[in-house]
C-alpha cells in the first residue's frame, strides 16, 4: 500500500512537469557508450514515454566507439588517421555500414511493442531520412580530412513535418553533399546543430557519470554555460562544447544526464532535484511577483508545512484574494519558494515564507527574504515583524530579534491566535 501511495505522490508531483512539456521539442544525443549501455533498454523504454506523453523527440546516435569492434580489419595507418577524426576512403564503407547497423538496431528497439512495455499498443512511428546536408572539412593545417565532414544545411522544415506527425525522428551522424558524396560528422556537433536549428527547448545528453562534479565530487545541479571550462571534466569536452555552442545559437537548456542509471532521465525531467547537470544560458531560478496562475503551485508548496504545524492553514479562496501579496521563487516554471508581505502602518509582516524541501540546501530562503526586504524599503516601512513557531532561530540568524507582543500593530494583534502561541521577531531596516 505504502510502495503504491509513493507511486501516486510522485505522478501527482510529476504533472506540472508533464504540463509543461507537453508540445515541446526535445534532442537525445545516445553516444557509443550508451548505445552499448546494459540500461540502454530502458532509455528506449522512457523515450517511447515521453513520445507518448506529447513530447516532440529527435534522436542523433553517435558510433565510433563501436568501429573498435571492426579494429582487426582496419590496417595501422587507416586506424591511426581514424582515431584524429580522420575519415579515409578505405574505412569509409566500413563507417557506413556501422552508422546503418546501429540506425537499424534503434529503429528495432524503438519499434518494439511487447506487453507491459512503454511501446505497447502506441503505435509510436519513428523516421528517418536525409535531412543533413554536409560539406568536407577539407584541408586543415595541410591535412586531407577526407570523408570527414560538417554539417552545410539542415532541412528545418522537413524535420518539423515530422514531428508534427507526430513521430520520433532519429538523425544518424552522416551527410550528403550536392554532388553526391558521403561524410561522417561527429555527432555532438550535429547534435547541437539540429537543436539549434529546431529551437529545441532541451537538448539531452546521455554522458557516463550522472552529470558533472565539483571539486567534492559532487553533483552540479546547474551551471551557466560561461562555466563550462576546460578544467571540469576533461572526458565530456567535446559534449561541453557542443552544450555551449547549443546554448549560446538559442537552445533553452541543455542537461547531462547518465546513462547507466535507470530512471535518470524521468528523473530529470519530472522532478524539482534532477538526476543530472542542467546547462543555462542565465539561471533558471526566477523571483517574480506571484499571479493566479501560481495558486496551484502555492498550495503544492505549503500544504505539507501546513500539515507539520509550520504554517497557519490557508484557504484556496483567501490565497486568491491575496495573491498580489506574494513573492515566488520558480525554477523551470514550477514555484519552489514563496512569502507573503502584509503592511500594517509603520511595520510589514513577513508571512508563509516556505522552501520545497529539495531546494533547502540552495539557499533560496535567503534570496527570497532579501527580495521582499527590499519591497517593504520601497514602500518607506522601517520594520519587519515575523510570527513563527519552529523557525525562529533561522530568522535570529537574520538579523531578527524577539520581542513581545505588545510590539504588534493594534490590527494585527486583535487577530493574533494565542493558541500557537507565535513568537514575535522583528528586525529594523
Amino acid at each position: 500500500m505504502d510502495n503504491g501511495f509513493d507511486h501516486i505522490k510522485w505522478f501527482r508531483d510529476a504533472s506540472p512537469f508533464i504540463n509543461s512539456h507537453r508540445q515541446k521539442t526535445f534532442l537525445l544525443y545516445l553516444g557509443s557508450q550508451a548505445l552499448q549501455s546494459e540500461n540502454l533498454a530502458n532509455i528506449i523504454r522512457d523515450i517511447a514515454l515521453l513520445n507518448s506523453l506529447g513530447i516532440k523527440l529527435v534522436i542523433v546516435h553517435g558510433w565510433a566507439g563501436l568501429l573498435q569492434q571492426s579494429r582487426a580489419s582496419i590496417q595501422d595507418n587507416a586506424w591511426s588517421k581514424f582515431l584524429d577524426a580522420i575519415i579515409v576512403p578505405e574505412i569509409l564503407d566500413s563507417c557506413i555500414n556501422l552508422i546503418s547497423g546501429t540506425q537499424g538496431r534503434l529503429l528495432a528497439q524503438l519499434s518494439a511493442g511487447t506487453p507491459n512495455s512503454s511501446m505497447y499498443r502506441s503505435d509510436l512511428v519513428v523516421t528517418t531520412g536525409n535531412f543533413i546536408r554536409a560539406r568536407p572539412k577539407g584541408i586543415i593545417n595541410g591535412i586531407d580530412h577526407h570523408h570527414s565532414g560538417r554539417v552545410r544545411k539542415i532541412n528545418r522544415t522537413a524535420l518539423t513535418q515530422q514531428l508534427d506527425n507526430p513521430a520520433i525522428v532519429l538523425i544518424s551522424p552522416i551527410g550528403y553533399s550536392l554532388t553526391g558524396e558521403t561524410f561522417i560528422l561527429d555527432p555532438r556537433d550535429l547534435a547541437a546543430e539540429v537543436a539549434a536549428v529546431l529551437k529545441a527547448d532541451k537538448l539531452i545528453f546521455f554522458v557516463a557519470n550522472d552529470g558533472l562534479m565539483d571539486d567534492q565530487s559532487k553533483l552540479i545541479s546547474e551551471i551557466m554555460s560561461n562555466e563550462l571550462t576546460a578544467d571540469l571534466n576533461a572526458t565530456e569536452q567535446p559534449i561541453l562544447h557542443a552544450a555551449r555552442r547549443a546554448i549560446e545559437q538559442g537552445v533553452e537548456r541543455c542537461h547531462l544526464i547518465g546513462f547507466k542509471r535507470d530512471g535518470a532521465l524521468l528523473q530529470e525531467l519530472f522532478t524539482r532535484e534532477g538526476s543530472g547537470t542542467q546547462v543555462v544560458r542565465h539561471s533558471s531560478i526566477r523571483v517574480r511577483q506571484a499571479t493566479a496562475g501560481d495558486i496551484p503551485g502555492i498550495i503544492a508548496l505549503i500544504e505539507p508545512l501546513e500539515q507539520a504545524g509550520y504554517l497557519v492553514k490557508r484557504s484556496r479562496e483567501l490565497l486568491e484574494s491575496e495573491v498580489d501579496h506574494f513573492t515566488i521563487i520558480e525554477q523551470s516554471g514550477v514555484v519552489v519558494s514563496c512569502a507573503a508581505i502584509y503592511p500594517y502602518q509603520d511595520m510589514a509582516e513577513l508571512a508563509c515564507l516556505a522552501t520545497h524541501a529539495d531546494y533547502r540546501d540552495r539557499e533560496l530562503g535567503d534570496l527570497l527574504l532579501e527580495a521582499v526586504t527590499n519591497q517593504v524599503r520601497m514602500k518607506a516601512i522601517k520594520k519587519m515583524f515575523v510570527l513563527t513557531t519552529q523557525t525562529d532561530h533561522w530568522f535570529i540568524e537574520r538579523g531578527f530579534s524577539a520581542e513581545s507582543l505588545d510590539s504588534l500593530p493594534e490590527n494585527k494583534r486583535a487577530y493574533y491566535n494565542y493558541q500557537r502561541n507565535s513568537k514575535l521577531l522583528t528586525k529594523v531596516l
